[in-house]
C-alpha cells in the first residue's frame, strides 16, 4: 500500500477545481472575478462533497470502521474479516483482505468485450463456472480450477455481480480488489460484501499448514468429515478436472 494516499469519499479535503479560462478582468492585468453563476456551481459542487462526505462517516462509523485522519485510509472488519481501503494515485479504490492461511491463486476481472480469450497465461488457467451472467462479466483464471470452482458457488457469484465490478486477485494470505473511485458508501458496502463471502468458501477445515494450501484430496476428506453430505455444487467442483 502506498503511503500518505487519501481516499477521499470518507473525509479528505477534495480541491475545488476552478474555471480553466482566464476570465477578462485577468486578460487585462484586473484582479479577476468570477462571475456569479460560477460561484454559485462551486458552492454547489462543494455541498455535495460535504453531503457525500457526510454520509461515508456515517455509514463508517455504523460499520465500526475508521479512517486515518492524515492518509484516509480505511480501517475495519466485515464478517469478521480484516481489511483495509484507500485510494491509489490513478484514482482507484483498493480494497484489501487479510487471511489466516495461504491461498491457491486466483485473479477474476471484468471480461473485455471483443478480445480474444488466452486459455493460460502466468500459470493460470482459464475457467468457466457454467453461469452465463457471470461467464459474461468476469474472466476467471486460476492456479488450481477446482479451487475457484469450489470458492464460486450460486450466493457468491450473485454477491459479484450485484455489487459494481472490481477486479480481484487471491495471492497468498491476502485477497485484493481494484475499482474505480468510489462516490457512494452502499458501492463500498456491497464490494466488501462480496469479497467477504469469497473468503468464506475457502475450505478452511482442511488446512494443517498455513502456509500451503492444502491438495483437493485433503480438502475432499475434511469437508466430507463435516458435512452429512457434500451438497451437489461442493461435489461437482471438487471433481472438476485440474
Amino acid at each position: 500500500m502506498e503511503p500518505g494516499l487519501k481516499l477521499c469519499p470518507w473525509g479528505a479535503e477534495g480541491a475545488v477545481v476552478g474555471v480553466s479560462r482566464a476570465s477578462a478582468p485577468a486578460r487585462h492585468g484586473l484582479p479577476a472575478q468570477r462571475p456569479q453563476h460560477v460561484l454559485r456551481l462551486l458552492w454547489r459542487r462543494r455541498r455535495r462533497q460535504q453531503a457525500r462526505e457526510a454520509r461515508f462517516r456515517d455509514y463508517l462509523r455504523a460499520m465500526g470502521w475508521t479512517a486515518d485522519e492524515h492518509t484516509g485510509v480505511l480501517v475495519g472488519e466485515m464478517a469478521g474479516w480484516p481489511l483495509t481501503a484507500y485510494e491509489d494515485a490513478r484514482g482507484r479504490s483498493i480494497i484489501e483482505f487479510r487471511a489466516p492461511a495461504a491461498m491457491s491463486p486466483v485473479l477474476a476481472r471484468p471480461r473485455p468485450r471483443g478480445g480474444p480469450i488466452v486459455m493460460e497465461q502466468d500459470g493460470l488457467t482459464v475457467l468457466m463456472t457454467g453461469d452465463p451472467d457471470f461467464d459474461e462479466a468476469y474472466e476467471v483464471r486460476a492456479a488450481e480450477p477446482w479451487f475457484a470452482y469450489l470458492v464460486l458457488g450460486t450466493e457468491v457469484r450473485r454477491g459479484l455481480l450485484a455489487a459494481p465490478p472490481q477486479e480481484w486477485s487471491i495471492e497468498g494470505a491476502r485477497l485484493t480488489a481494484i475499482g474505480p473511485h468510489l462516490d457512494d458508501p452502499l458501492d463500498l458496502l456491497a464490494r466488501t460484501g462480496s469479497l467477504a463471502a469469497v473468503l468464506e468458501s475457502v475450505p478452511w477445515q482442511a488446512y494443517t499448514d498455513t502456509t500451503v494450501p492444502p491438495q483437493r484430496a485433503a480438502v475432499v476428506a475434511a469437508m466430507a468429515g463435516r458435512e452429512p453430505r457434500l451438497t451437489h455444487a461442493q461435489a461437482t467442483a471438487l471433481s472438476q478436472p485440474d
